[in-house]
């Protein structure tokens, strides 16, 4: 079974905000054992970069899915590929430092755009199109087309329109 990121990098990201609180709290304490109160100024960083984490791990930076030759699963949901839909949306909420994000949502049904805002989607895969492996690998293993919630841009859903053509000569 091969294991892949909902988000790219996102484990790295949350374990670096984690050790920058971690850090931080130390010179804190360091600062305050030594009666140097300079540091107290540095509890409200160390709780903005716990904020910062939890909100990632909120968000699924560190969710990922499993994928095998039978079904694509997460911690809580399991489907077979036959019981498969992908749904891609671009929405832009600010995941990493861009403003533009696709993400590819998989559930028992093609889901709506409601659905989606209301997060009722069993999984989900933020796209990145500079390392399009992580979505060749769960299309590979999918059999129906990709639904767009938005209008396609050629240049960065090349691959998934790609793979509704070949699907719709195949069908």
């Amino acid at each position: 079974m091969k294991r892949i990121s909902s988000y790219q990098g996102g484990r790295f990201i949350v374990i670096t905000l984690l050790s920058l609180c971690l850090l931080i709290a130390v010179l804190c304490v360091v600062g305050i054992i030594s009666n140097s109160f300079e540091w107290i100024c540095a509890i409200p960083l160390s709780l903005l970069m716990l904020f910062a984490a939890v909100h990632r791990i909120k968000s699924g930076f560190l969710s990922s899915l499993q994928i095998d030759e039978i079904k694509i699963a997460n911690a809580d949901y399991s489907l077979n590929w036959d019981n498969v839909y992908i749904t891609l949306a671009t929405t832009h909420k600010i995941v990493y430092a861009n403003g533009i994000v696709d993400i590819m949502y998989i559930d028992d049904h093609y889901l709506s755009e409601d659905e989606i805002n209301n997060k009722t989607y069993k999984m989900f895969m933020v796209v990145t199109p500079l390392m399009p492996k992580r979505q060749e690998l769960i299309l590979s293993r999918y059999n129906k087309i990709v639904r767009f919630i938005n209008q396609p841009n050629e240049k960065r859903h090349d691959l998934f329109l790609k793979h509704n053509e070949r699907h719709n000569q195949h069908h």
